[in-house]
């Protein structure tokens, strides 16, 4: 079927990008700014995850492939939060989503900068925003 067929795309496309980028809960800053690079490479993606939340409401969260990877990224955030490598103010699962958010906001709300400098500004930012929500704070 035709949603069938769109659900494989996004799960080969989501593989694709587990594959390469996978998440470090000891350096989400990091991590943050590598998910920005490769969604930068890959403009594609965020449209097709965009159209299949619109076509497909709720669908692209019940997809084994992305649960599982939901699953794993907050259990690492838990484990980084115990240890204290990642500040625990926030639970990890809206950490996760806050994060995640982070990095595609500043590419969906406004067009991907043509000039290398203000796409490195933007890099920076989302660098930066991600650093100061999950750094934990000194007491």
């Amino acid at each position: 079927s035709k949603e069938a067929l769109f659900d494989a795309t996004i799960v080969a496309s989501v593989e694709e990008l587990l594959d390469t980028v996978p998440m470090d809960a000891d350096d989400l800053p990091g991590y943050a700014e590598r998910l920005f690079d490769f969604t930068i490479d890959h403009p594609h993606l965020l449209r097709l995850a965009l159209w299949h939340s619109l076509e497909r409401p709720g669908r692209l969260e019940e997809l084994p492939q992305t649960a599982d990877s939901m699953v794993h990224k907050v259990a690492a955030l838990r484990d980084a939060q115990r240890r204290g490598v990642v500040d625990d103010s926030v639970s990890a699962e809206l950490l996760t989503t806050l994060i995640l958010g982070i990095v595609h906001a500043g590419l969906i709300l406004a067009p991907i900068p043509d000039n290398p400098a203000d796409l490195d500004g933007l890099r920076a930012a989302t660098r930066l925003a991600v650093s100061r929500m999950t750094v934990p704070r000194a007491t």
